[in-house]
């Protein structure tokens, strides 16, 4: 009996090895794929610190945000600072591609940083189209999104930074000063920005003396 069970016992046990094998790489696959996914969802938190605050001026194309939006350039510690108060149109898009992509979506909170880098004007333009092709995939906008918005910006974002040229050079500005925030809802951006210069606001010149921030850095 025991001759006749031994091979029996054997096979069994070789069964047995196998299966463990097999449950141990299961686990360590799950344990990998669960560290990741926690690592991701980390990283992407860490990116975007706030929600995108804005209230609407009567236009309804240009809005203001109410707070400031805080993005870290991926994991490198380099905060950029959109200021409460900066006027946006979230139309980092060049309008004639809206029809196919509209204004806003998961890409809008990058769009919002990069609109204000091309005011700001402190980074190049590619480094400022840079920023926001990072920002889109941490974001988690899909590749050939991703790919277009890029592609489109590249290709007609000279207008949008060469029009926020032009308004500096009138003297006019796209922040909104502390304690000066409109107070009547029918206001459009055009009338309060007028009244802004009206009021001796004036944007900062540029080129900037200065060094550009540490996140233009590639």
């Amino acid at each position: 009996m025991l001759k006749v069970a031994c091979p029996n016992l054997e096979a069994l046990l070789l069964r047995s090895g196998r299966k463990m094998k097999k449950t141990i790489i299961v686990i360590w696959t799950v344990l990998i794929l669960f560290f990741l996914t926690e690592w991701a969802l980390a990283l992407f938190i860490l990116q975007f610190k706030n929600f995108v605050k804005v209230s609407p001026f009567a236009d309804g194309e240009n809005w203001f945000l109410v707070e400031d939006l805080n993005y870290e350039v991926r994991d490198t510690g380099k905060i950029i600072t959109v200021p409460a108060g900066f006027v946006t149109d979230f139309a980092s898009i060049p309008r004639p591609f809206w029809s196919i992509l509209p204004t806003w979506g998961k890409y809008g909170p990058p769009a919002v940083v990069h609109d204000f880098l091309y005011w700001d004007q402190r980074c190049t333009r590619d480094q400022a189209d840079r920023i926001l092709l990072g920002a889109m995939e941490e974001s988690d906008v899909g590749f050939i999104r991703r790919f277009f918005i890029h592609r489109a910006v590249a290709w007609g974002g000279g207008f949008g930074w060469d029009e926020n040229e032009d308004i500096r050079e009138e003297g006019k500005t796209r922040e909104i000063p502390d304690g000066m925030v409109p107070q009547d809802p029918t206001t459009s951006w055009k009338a309060f920005q007028d009244s802004l210069f009206e009021k001796g606001v004036r944007p900062e010149r540029r080129p900037s003396k200065e060094e550009p921030p540490e996140y233009c850095k590639d």
